[in-house]
């Protein structure tokens, strides 16, 4: 899959952002902390589908074959890793955890000398679908904890949550319409495309505009009803 360019994502200097640099020191924070013996890296997200935008963290997946002492590692900044053991991510992917299966699709391999993840890949990334009932759950939890964020007065933290729950509402109608669902830049199309414009201008709304307290009102009562309709559907 072709990425993006190394100046596709800016810091709060304005400077290009070097993923790939991001992605040497994480190997690097690894092999320091002893971690790399066993170990398989996956790079995830929206950088392993070539479409990151500025507000996207280089998401990194670390299986380890053990427990591990996460005060160990220091992640680079700008870099979101998730270390899980094998074994658990493989139960994930077994039982059909969205996050699991997508990343076995979807993910790009950087560094797995045992290949691994070429073995888990083939056992598990087509052995079940997952539930799009337990995402809309998943939402309508985020959506109150919105909603308490915002009748405290804390405006941002609020627009965050709708955000994440609208991103897990419509990753579950796209499950449900058995469309596998892509990295969040990719995801507005997705539903335009498949007849969810209603969503789809609500998340595009919440991913590029500062929001004020009655716009957010008012997109929390959409997906309030939208996660209504999907329990009674």
């Amino acid at each position: 899959m072709k990425m993006k360019a190394d100046n596709s994502v800016f810091d709060t200097n304005e400077r290009p952002f070097n993923w790939r640099r991001a992605v040497a020191l994480t190997l690097h924070e690894l092999r320091v902390a002893g971690m790399l013996k066993g170990t398989t890296v996956v790079l995830i997200g929206s950088y392993a589908h070539g479409v990151p935008t500025a507000r996207s963290d280089v998401d990194i997946l670390v299986l380890v074959p053990r427990r591990y002492d996460r005060r160990k590692i220091t992640a680079p900044r700008s870099v979101h890793m998730q270390c899980q053991e094998t074994e658990t991510f493989r139960e994930r992917a077994e039982q059909g955890d969205d996050y699991a299966i997508s990343a076995l699709r979807f993910g790009r391999i950087l560094y797995d000398p045992t290949k691994r993840w070429t073995s888990l890949r083939d056992e598990c990334a087509l052995s079940r679908w997952p539930d799009w009932r337990e995402k809309m759950r998943y939402a309508a939890r985020r959506v109150r904890f919105g909603d308490a964020l915002l009748e405290a007065g804390d405006i941002d933290a609020a627009a965050e949550e709708y955000l994440l729950a609208a991103t897990q509402i419509g990753r579950a109608l796209l499950l449900r319409k058995h469309n596998y669902p892509l990295s969040r830049p990719q995801l507005g199309s997705q539903l335009k495309a498949a007849d969810e414009g209603p969503l789809a201008e609500s998340f595009e709304t919440l991913m590029s505009k500062h929001l004020d307290s009655a716009q957010l009102r008012a997109l929390s009562s959409r997906l309030h009803e939208m996660v209504l309709t999907s329990a009674s559907s």
